[in-house]
């Protein structure tokens, strides 16, 4: 992802789309398997590389990243606990 943000060739909003699918995704496989270390540490590799990309970007709107993120993130937790209590609900 490295390569990605810092590639001059790519638009701030092309790079802020795929900062955003990257954390969707992670969310995502992290909510499915949250033991898994190898996801832990592909997480914590794009957590530092996109609060860098951030903080020296010039053209990125911080405030409608986060909210749009939070947004999603809200979603993708009421989604997964939804679908935990359907399974809970075939189990009985």
């Amino acid at each position: 992802m490295k390569k990605i943000l810092t590639d001059k060739g790519k638009s701030s909003n092309e790079k802020s789309t795929i900062v955003y699918s990257v954390a969707k995704n992670l969310t995502q496989d992290l909510l499915n398997n949250t033991k898994s270390g190898a996801k832990v540490e592909r997480v914590t590799d794009w957590v530092d590389t996109t609060v860098d990309y951030i903080f020296e970007s010039d053209t990125i709107d911080i405030e409608k990243y986060i909210n749009n993120c939070t947004k999603d993130y809200d979603k993708i937790i009421s989604d997964f606990f939804e679908e935990e209590k359907k399974e809970e609900e075939k189990a009985e």
